[in-house]
């Protein structure tokens, strides 16, 4: 659902329509998946968007590769992200049609395989020179893996993680690493809620503002895949605003919140923050270091001051969270949280 206009939305049964109409126009147009799976990839540049979703799985159900590329992007880094990936499609919101159809001239990719997505018009996926359209009354249903080797070896999405030097690099996560990262910490929380959660309890109702990019593993991890599988709410922002996003937090009730330690600053120490964010029920942080100080800080403005800040440890290369806070239990001297179930990390001192 857009944040700014809250009738542009997306349905789940909407969401796996166009996911299936997407994966059709793909395969017919351009070729996805047509000599295999895993094969062919499609970079996606969007500011937040409620259709990213259903290009993200219209991909995949095709049989293509995501490549995520960051919306503040240049044309030039564009190009050299095509290119090292190898993309034959490049897919943009169009709010960043221009940036993506010079980096398409740079790195000499037709205009006609530049789709540019509209999310608030009926939904149009149309090529930047207007004689493709991507939507059609055609479905392709995804191929259902069972294969666990397949699973393995399988290649959805390609992430560039900048890494500690050099030019960014690609990171390919497999089927079996997303669904192993959004299932573990999921079974966690089910299993305290047996034990903890009165039956005939209602759930609560999980709703998300969606702020952070969706080039990060953070943002496929919680706007593009759990909230799906958890029927969650996700309200999307193009791009970040402070007002926009105290505004929106307030307005539709935020339940469950991950942001950046820098924006956890913010709400502890900015005077406009007062209401905002009672309704919070679970947050968490990552990406940087958050000191017991500004923990403290940023727990008393949430929830009513009932809510602890879950810190996390990840990166693209490990699919997103080794650590993470169990539900239930909570830590507020600065810790980055034990260890998930099923993960080993092993200490390899530096020669020097």
């Amino acid at each position: 659902m857009s944040a700014h206009y809250a009738h542009h939305a997306l349905t789940k049964g909407a969401l796996r329509l166009l996911t299936e109409q997407i994966a059709y126009g793909l395969r017919t147009h351009y070729g996805i998946g047509a000599q295999g799976p895993y094969k062919d990839v499609v970079t996606i540049m969007s500011s937040g968007q409620p259709l990213v979703p259903a290009v993200f799985y219209g991909i995949i159900a095709a049989g293509g590769v995501v490549s995520t590329a960051s919306h503040s992007f240049t044309p030039q880094e564009l190009a050299r992200q095509i290119e090292q990936g190898g993309s034959s499609v490049m897919v943009c919101s169009v709010d960043l049609k221009n940036v993506a159809v010079e980096a398409a001239k740079i790195c000499g990719m037709s205009p006609d395989r530049v789709v540019v997505m509209d999310s608030y018009a009926p939904w149009i996926l149309l090529s930047s020179e207007g004689s493709t359209m991507l939507r059609s009354e055609h479905r392709l249903t995804w191929t259902k893996v069972t294969d666990r080797g397949e699973l393995e070896r399988s290649l959805i999405v390609l992430l560039y993680s900048s890494g500690t030097t050099g030019t960014p690099k690609g990171v390919m996560l497999s089927d079996l690493n997303l669904v192993a990262e959004i299932f573990i910490p999921m079974m966690q929380t089910r299993e305290w809620a047996e034990t903890n959660v009165p039956e005939g309890t209602p759930p609560t109702e999980m709703r998300t503002l969606a702020h952070l990019p969706i080039a990060h593993i953070a943002g496929v991890i919680g706007y593009l895949t759990v909230p799906v599988l958890m029927g969650a709410t996700v309200y999307w922002m193009r791009k970040f605003e402070w007002k926009s996003f105290l505004e929106y937090s307030k307005k539709y009730r935020v339940t469950t919140m991950y942001t950046v330690p820098s924006i956890y600053l913010r709400i502890a120490k900015s005077p406009e923050v007062t209401d905002q964010f009672q309704t919070v029920e679970a947050a968490s942080t990552g990406a940087a270091l958050m000191d017991e100080d500004l923990q403290k800080a940023a727990n008393a403005k949430l929830g009513n001051g009932t809510v602890f800040i879950g810190q996390t440890w990840g990166l693209s290369e490990t699919t997103g969270a080794v650590t993470a806070m169990p539900k239930g239990q909570t830590d507020d001297t600065g810790s980055i949280s034990p260890v998930l179930p099923n993960i080993q990390l092993r200490s390899v001192p530096l020669p020097y």
